[in-house]
């Protein structure tokens, strides 16, 4: 028994297309040379799952990340809003050590959190997660 990881994207017309892992982490990091042209300029709905597999085939699905990636317009994922979802996932870690004083700096990390939720997060319908659950263990 192993593991395994499927990426699928979801474009705003609702078509799934699976990419290999190593191509999302190449375009993820900021590599050009193997653009999705027809991702250009959109905000893609990305599903990332991570799976039991027996014999290299997904038997279970373990869990599944939803995000959203910005494409910039040749086709690779937009650097500028990935330093922006960092920036947001770094900030909603919860203080360590002792509380901050100032209420501002308290909430920094919820504010961050609903922040990120907004700009970068999407949950699926139950169509959309059937597909992808389908896509995946057919």
């Amino acid at each position: 028994m192993g593991f395994g990881v499927r990426v699928y994207g979801i474009d705003p017309a609702g078509r799934v297309r699976r990419m290999t892992v190593s191509t999302f982490e190449r375009l993820y990091d900021g590599g050009k040379d193997k653009p999705i042209l027809e991702y250009a300029g959109q905000r893609i709905k990305i599903a990332m799952l991570f799976l039991r597999t027996l014999n290299r085939k997904p038997i279970s699905i373990r869990r599944i990340d939803y995000f959203i990636v910005s494409f910039d317009s040749k086709g690779g994922i937009d650097q500028e809003q990935v330093r922006a979802a960092m920036h947001l996932s770094i900030n909603s870690v919860p203080h360590w050590g002792p509380e901050p004083k100032d209420i501002l700096e308290q909430l920094r990390p919820s504010l961050s959190r609903l922040k990120y939720n907004d700009q970068f997060g999407w949950i699926p319908t139950k169509e959309e997660k059937q597909l992808i659950e389908h896509l995946t263990l057919r």
